[in-house]
């Protein structure tokens, strides 16, 4: 019985395509899953006690009379359980129609699991299904694969419903294991293998075990709640779009939303904006409910207040040990007490050098922190003998211009103490130590006069006494000018929070 129904799946097919070559039609309900399947019984129970589970996640009726299933080996067209086919001794389960409603199972059944013990007790309106064949399939295996086909008999991918197990199709109703994966398999007798998230793709880590079959799908596990929130930090006033479309109900039921902000306003939308006008680490919470169980997340929006920027230069490794590509660094350290954003801030050497590098949106950098920037990531090239180290802001303009010279392999350039120095204690990522060895020492600066300076050869460290008669600030945060009588010259400052007389001549 079992072949000839192929054969006459076959020809009907065939002759299809035969006279209507143009033929074409509605795509499947794609609403329609299989999400329950039991193909192994107690030992001591007939087959008729298989069955497969369906369920309707959409929010529309879908009538599966005529789809067809294949199991590999045979395949079936899905009719109604009619009284003629036997009394199913359940109250509670309806009959005479193939008709799923929205959110609704339907439990396909063998012809003769009235014959048997009926060992299945069935939530209320679950929809009894059955075969135009007496067995489901050719009698279900553990390791069958099983796709099912909307009621077009046209057995191409485009057809496909739904599956179980991820066949893949060899030829004609042939069906099988892709052997790729986990599934199908035998969970071990009298149980089931039931899909976990009812409305996500057909994959082994998508199915789960149930020692005790529930046909009918009397099971409800929670929702998860998921956020997705851009941008996650910038300075107030900071506009943040939120949503929770990536939260999932296992079962595909349709799931209510409620935001929580730290003003104390709750929000029921999928999706929602926030405006934060203070600063801080706000929280915001994100509930979603299935009618009865529910899943919470949160998560936190780093807002920072607009106020002085308190990100320094902090130190400087222009010749490392080894590859200079893989070993320069320039660090920078917050000093301040609030978080700083530094989307759109840029590090650069020596004007005219290398391309700055600017900093990715939402980068910040704590209250004490430390960020480093390796020289793989900047591709800022720094020059061993002499360069500038500089932060800029998002319009370019000088923040901080750190000169340096005559480093040694190995040392880096490190602000300690309110000056600058050279030490062979590398610390990116940690406080600055100047308790190895200094190159240079404050004997090796000569006390002259503006005059005198203008003389010596380059890189002559000197100490100047005079007036500062411009601070910085006025033409830049590091320049100053200062003069010694008729003299003057113009200077920069190592950093502009110290305000020591060193000066290095430009």
């Amino acid at each position: 019985m079992k072949k000839g129904l192929v054969r006459l799946i076959l020809v009907i097919f065939l002759s299809g395509l035969f006279l209507l070559p143009n033929f074409s039609s509605a795509a499947p309900e794609d609403t329609i899953v299989i999400t329950e399947v039991l193909s192994n019984c107690l030992v001591g129970e007939e087959d008729c006690n298989e069955f497969i589970e369906l369920y309707n996640y959409g929010n529309s009726s879908v009538d599966v009379y005529h789809f067809i299933f294949t199991d590999g080996d045979s395949a079936d067209y899905i009719r109604i359980w009619e009284p003629d086919a036997g009394v199913i001794n359940d109250p509670d389960i309806i009959t005479e129609t193939t008709t799923i409603p929205p959110k609704g199972f339907a439990v396909i059944l063998d012809q003769q699991y009235d014959e048997g013990n009926q060992p299945y007790d069935f939530p209320v309106g679950t929809i009894a299904l059955t075969t135009m064949n007496s067995a489901l399939g050719n009698g279900l295996s553990e390791d069958d694969p099983i796709t099912l086909f909307d009621d077009q008999e046209i057995f191409t991918q485009d057809y496909v419903v739904d599956t179980f197990g991820t066949p893949i199709r060899e030829e004609g109703l042939a069906l099988h294991d892709d052997g790729l994966d986990g599934i199908p398999f035998d969970p071990g007798e009298g149980k089931s293998l039931e899909r976990i998230h009812l409305a996500l793709p057909d994959s082994e880590d998508n199915w789960r075990v149930l020692d005790s079959p529930t046909p009918g799908g009397d099971t409800n596990d929670p929702p998860e709640a998921k956020i997705t929130a851009s941008p996650t930090s910038g300075e107030a006033p900071l506009e943040v779009h939120f949503s929770g479309i990536s939260s999932i109900d296992p079962e595909a039921r349709n799931l209510t939303y409620r935001w929580e902000f730290p003003d104390g306003t709750t929000v029921e939308e999928v999706e929602t904006d926030k405006v934060f006008d203070e600063g801080g680490n706000q929280l915001v919470t994100l509930t979603v409910s299935d009618g009865e169980l529910e899943d919470t997340e949160e998560i936190v929006i780093e807002v920072t207040q607009d106020s002085e920027f308190t990100v320094r230069l902090n130190e400087i490794l222009p010749n490392p040990e080894g590859s200079d590509l893989e070993g320069e660094f320039v660090e920078l350290y917050n000093y301040g007490d609030s978080i700083v954003n530094l989307s759109g801030y840029k590090l650069d050497d020596e004007e005219g050098g290398s391309n700055p590098y600017t900093f990715p949106a939402e980068t910040t950098i704590s209250s004490g922190g430390y960020l480093v920037i390796y020289r793989t990531e900047s591709k800022l090239a720094l020059n061993n003998d002499q360069d500038h180290a500089r932060l800029l802001d998002p319009a370019s303009t000088v923040i901080e211009e750190v000169p340096y010279q005559d480093g040694d392999e190995g040392w880096s350039y490190s602000y300690h103490g309110g000056e600058w120095n050279w030490t062979n204690t590398i610390t990116p990522g940690e406080p600055n130590e100047i308790s190895g060895d200094v190159l240079g020492d404050e004997d090796e600066y000569q006390k002259v006069g503006i005059e005198k300076a203008k003389t010596l050869s380059d890189k002559t460290k000197v100490e100047l006494e005079g007036v500062l008669t411009v601070e910085p600030d006025v033409f830049g945060k590091q320049y100053c000018y200062f003069q010694d009588g008729d003299y003057g010259l113009r200077s920069i400052f190592p950093n502009p929070t110290s305000r020591s007389l060193n000066l290095v001549i430009n």
